[in-house]
């Protein structure tokens, strides 16, 4: 989210940019990496038959989009490119980002989609779940992605803009909430679950819900807000800043999904070959199932 408003603005804004900067930092500093590294354990559980993680990689991959578009923000404030053709490259990257944040969002909702349907339809998802499938889902996602990017690009009006992304931002909410609350319900009754993997779908469904609830949900509110009362008082500008860099922290938070896709911390750290020899551990289960 970029500061849209600010050359419209009656007071300075110096101490929000600082925070806005610091957050931008954080995210490429320990984001990166941690994508970076998530993207890889997770490629190595990709199967026929086990199409979670696919989902969860293209989630990193919008986010790693996002921040790959950061590092051109936190050029320019250092540099001050100020020239017509670098001011409208940022306005092409800030559609990006958001390109990133509207892919993120159809991830997760797929995220939550596949772990509901091992829960609550097992048979049915056993018989039905097809990688093409899930790649063709991905691939519907990531058009989607772009036509919004294409119609924001073209949107000149700031409200007209706002309205657009916080509604696709509030369209998620009813189907997380949905598959989270179902879920839970189903795992207390079904017994053809493990106790280890009825933890690993309730903690990947509520971090994906809490991610959506506590990163989106406030940007979605506050952008709503604005919308509506059309106030800039600095209160509000400060609110939206803190919305903003909620928003900009998700993809601190999604790497973590990759530890539910495996059984347990040494399943989590065998799939890094480093640490396999650190520790002398042999071949991991996965990937002699794999073999």
């Amino acid at each position: 989210m970029g500061n849209t408003l600010t050359s419209s603005l009656n007071f300075t804004t110096d101490y929000v940019d600082i925070f806005e900067e610091t957050v931008a930092w954080i995210i490429l500093s320990i984001g990166l990496p941690a994508i970076s590294l998530a993207c890889y354990a997770l490629y190595r559980l990709i199967k026929a038959d086990h199409v979670a993680p696919l989902y969860v990689i293209n989630l990193l991959l919008s986010d790693l989009v996002q921040i790959i578009c950061r590092i051109y923000f936190v050029s320019q404030k250092h540099f001050g490119f100020l020239s017509p053709e670098l001011i409208k490259a940022r306005l092409i990257f800030l559609v990006i980002v958001r390109f990133g944040l509207v892919a993120s969002l159809g991830f997760m909702v797929c995220i939550s989609l596949e772990r509901y349907l091992v829960v609550a339809h097992p048979l049915w998802y056993r018989y039905r779940r097809n990688l093409k499938y899930t790649v063709l889902t991905c691939i519907f996602i990531w058009l989607f992605s772009v036509i919004y990017a294409v119609i924001e690009y073209n949107i000149e009006v700031y409200r007209t803009f706002l309205s657009l992304l916080a509604t696709l931002f509030l369209l998620p909410f009813p189907f997380l909430l949905f598959f989270y609350v179902s879920s839970r319900r189903a795992l207390k009754s079904t017994i053809s679950v493990s106790v280890a993997e009825k933890n690993r779908i309730l903690g990947a469904l509520a971090l994906v819900f809490g991610i959506y609830v506590v990163l989106y949900l406030p940007f979605t509110f506050m952008a709503f807000f604005l919308v509506i009362s059309n106030i800039r008082t600095y209160t509000v500008y400060c609110f939206m800043a803190v919305a903003r860099s909620m928003v900009r922290l998700s993809p601190l938070v999604d790497p973590f999904l990759y530890i539910f896709m495996r059984k347990g911390a040494r399943d989590t750290l065998e799939a890094f070959p480093c640490f396999r020899r650190v520790f002398g551990w042999s071949t991991t289960r996965s990937d002699a199932e794999t073999t």
